[in-house]
Parts: C-alpha cells; structure tokens; sequence
C-alpha cells in the first residue's frame, strides 16, 4: 500500500527498498526496544496481552500474534512482540525471572512466568465484569444481579486503574 501511495504522489520507492529501509530502521532502534523491555520487566504490574493477525506467506495466509506487554511504572510504557505462535514463549522470553504481578485472562500461555518463582497472576475487572454480565444473560434470576451491583458500589467500573486487578488462585 505505501508503495502505491507514494508512487501516485510522485515518489516511486520499490518495495525491497522499503523493506531494507524498514529492516535497517529495526536494526538501529534496538538498543532503544531493549531499554523499553527492560524497563517494563521491571515494572510492579504487567498488562499483557495477545491478539491474532492474519501474516502473508508464500502460499497462503497464517494466523500470528501480536503480544502486548503495557506497564505504568515508572511512566506509561507499552511494547509489542510479534510471534508466529500463541505458545507461552513469547511471555517467557520477556518476563521470566521477573517479580510483581501480571495482569491477564486466564490463557495458560502466560504460566511459565506466574509460577511460585515468577509473577502473580492477577486478573482485570473487566474480565471479571463481563462473566457477571454473561451470568445474568444465563440466568437472570440467580446472584449476578446482586454480584453487578456489588462491584459498581465498590466503583469497579472495569477500565485500567492501577488497583483494577484481582489476584487469581
């Protein structure tokens, strides 16, 4: 796409150009998205998480994932992995021997890294806000009502807050 954009305001680049282009940029901002790596392993609280992408191949197109890995201390960081597979290696890679606590779903990719040794797994309102919610659909007449209630008293809307965790297990 960008090459026929640029292409149709006069500026022909050929896609190998761009993708040594692009290569070269990765290559000198590594010690930077080494640094911002580090800085989120660091981090007390982790926010993770992981999306599917569809990736082009020769043949045909594969499913990858672009992990996110967000933290808020010392300042408001966020750093993406791409990965081929939604195995835990990726967490692993980043996270292990690390302490604090790491903020997910309940994906068993991640329990390499909340194990006795690593983080502690803790989940977010507003996954646990969505379950009162699918509980009421299922069965309105039972507790997720008075459940819903209890957490908007206690003002857990869902969101990001930093005291927005439950521990898990």
């Amino acid at each position: 796409r960008l090459e026929k954009e640029l292409h149709r305001i006069g500026v022909p680049v050929a896609r190998s150009t761009m993708t040594d282009l692009f290569h070269r940029a990765a290559h000198h901002l590594q010690p930077l998205v080494g640094r911002l790596e580090e800085l989120v392993r660091n981090a007390p609280i982790v926010r993770a998480d992981e999306t599917s992408k569809k990736v082009m191949a020769a043949r045909k197109c594969h499913t990858g994932f672009i992990w996110t890995f967000r933290a808020r201390v010392p300042q408001p960081l966020i750093t993406y992995r791409f990965a081929m597979t939604r195995s835990g290696e990726t967490p692993r890679e980043l996270l292990t021997g690390t302490r604090g606590h790491l903020v997910v779903d309940g994906y068993s990719g991640y329990n390499d890294v909340t194990d006795v040794d690593g983080r502690k797994r803790v989940g977010c309102h507003a996954h646990l806000r969505r379950y009162f919610f699918d509980a009421k659909a299922a069965a309105p007449e039972v507790a997720a009502k008075p459940a819903h209630l209890r957490l908007r008293g206690a003002g857990l809307q869902g969101g990001e807050g930093p005291d927005n965790v439950l521990p898990l297990g």
